[in-house]
């Protein structure tokens, strides 16, 4: 690994007292306890669980109630106390000094790789955090709604402020608001961090849409951790139902000159006419019922906002999920035979290639089918393997997080810069107009004042004039 600090190369030592901490942000319990006991068997000196419920009284099964944490927060979807609760588990689980790695699930996640010895090998191998970063394009609108001054404050983050209890006055530019997935796996040094700064951050995102996808990221590229953090997906997540889901509505709009739906949006009862062609022919008709369609598929199965939920579970599943090189994978329903799948095929890779339970090619010692379970590319040696859910050459993990920053740090800072100089501008704009306005009122104010009394002096001076007049004819 590249040490962020003089970019030597190092090794971080994986010791039998290093432990992961399995932080379960929960409802009640675990949709997929046995695929979880199955995974863990036999390392139970190598991790400990953590679990903060959301019904307490509800938590039935052992591995989560023998290990729920003292605090508790009451929490709602998509508000701020969803991450005060993520934070309460980091806090319960920082207390152990064995723990290295932090990884945070919900009730529906399962294990997706065959062995924790890997897993374990893999994350605790340097000393960086894992976050599936996500495009921010769809998501600029929630930097609007943090709760600090359009513009930077002088002096920057350290400016005190007597009226912030914290004494700390924060500001994060654009470049460092990050979007994530909330399910990420975290270093120790950068649990220390959260949890030394969190009070003087959370009161900034106490308005955004969904903050936990949102706050940990951007808290950390914030205090200057940028480059220590991978951008990989930890936890397979299947949006593909979703995407194309928009994708057809966004081609639909764009077809025939219609404004472009919100992701979110629901659909109108009526077609709208297009500001380009005005009516609209028969075939676009027809288009629009098959999107209504989808559009109504979406929202009774609560797809809009979520990704697929996996009832059923095939052996070809788990592979394709492995395709992705993630850990861990979710959404699975309480009623997935997904545990069922995933045990027998652990008991398949234990007993060995001889024995194929799925069907599917056999795990012997063929050069041609070494690589047929699924896990795709484990041999770092082998520079040619393309990844076949991008199609493209995976970039080396020590390579991603600087990668990443150099791109999202150059995009960022030019957005970034953008919004900041309009908003000084138009904040200078304004002042001016002010100004403007001030002495446009004075000026104004002084040649009406002028009007008037040249007015009250032609007055007088025709008062006058009619007075020496009429004494004149008096005479």
């Amino acid at each position: 690994m590249t040490d962020e600090t003089n970019g030597t190369v190092n090794t971080e030592k994986i010791t039998s007292s290093n432990k992961i901490a399995f932080c379960f942000l929960v409802r009640e319990t675990l949709n997929q306890p046995s695929a979880w006991e199955s995974f863990l068997a036999n390392h139970e000196e190598e991790y400990q669980i953590y679990c903060h419920p959301k019904h307490k009284e509800k938590v039935t099964i052992k591995l989560l109630k023998d290990n729920i944490i003292d605090e508790n927060v009451p929490t709602k979807w998509g508000d701020i106390s969803v991450t005060k609760a993520i934070i309460a588990l980091l806090r319960a689980a920082y207390k152990d000094p064995n723990n290295k790695k932090f990884c945070l699930f919900s009730e529906s996640c399962a294990p997706l790789a065959r062995s924790f010895d890997d897993v374990k090998e893999e994350i605790c191998s340097h000393n960086k955090s894992y976050f599936d970063f996500m495009n921010l394009s769809d998501y600029r609108r929630r930097y609007t709604q943090l709760q600090q001054s359009p513009l930077r404050p002088r002096g920057g983050n350290n400016n005190k402020n007597k009226n912030n209890n914290n004494n700390n006055k924060i500001w994060i530019p654009q470049m460092h608001f990050k979007k994530h997935a909330t399910w990420f796996i975290m270093d120790r040094k950068h649990v220390e961090q959260i949890l030394k700064v969190q009070k003087k951050y959370t009161h900034v995102f106490n308005k955004v849409t969904v903050p936990d996808e949102h706050f940990f990221a951007t808290v950390l590229c914030n205090e200057g951790r940028v480059s220590e953090l991978i951008p990989k997906q930890t936890t397979f997540v299947d949006w593909d139902t979703n995407n194309f889901w928009f994708l057809k509505k966004q081609s639909f709009f764009l077809k025939w000159g219609l404004h472009v739906e919100k992701a979110g949006g629901v659909l109108p009862s009526k077609m709208p006419n297009s500001k380009l062609i005005g009516r609209l022919p028969k075939v676009a008709t027809k288009e629009w019922k098959e999107l209504q369609q989808l559009d109504s598929k979406m929202w009774s199965e609560d797809l809009v906002a979520h990704p697929r939920t996996f009832k059923t579970v095939a052996q070809d599943d788990i592979d394709k999920m492995r395709l992705s090189k993630c850990f861990f994978a979710r959404k699975f329903s309480v009623e997935s035979n997904y545990s069922t799948v995933f045990t027998m095929d652990l008991l398949a890779s234990k007993i060995g290639g001889g024995l194929n339970l799925f069907g599917g090619n056999s795990n012997g010692n063929d050069d041609n089918n070494a690589n047929s379970n699924g896990n795709v590319g484990n041999d770092d040696n082998n520079i040619d393997d393309i990844n076949m859910i991008t199609g493209r050459y995976d970039v080396p993990i020590h390579l991603q997080s600087q990668i990443f920053y150099d791109m999202q740090g150059m995009m960022s800072y030019v957005d970034s810069t953008i919004r900041e100089l309009d908003a000084k501008h138009k904040y200078e704009i304004d002042k001016l107009n002010n100004v403007n306005s001030k002495k446009m009122n004075k000026a104004l104010s002084k040649q009406k004042n002028d009007l008037l009394k040249n007015q009250r002096q032609q007055q007088q001076q025709q008062q006058q004039n009619n007075s020496n007049h009429n004494n004149n004819n008096n005479n």
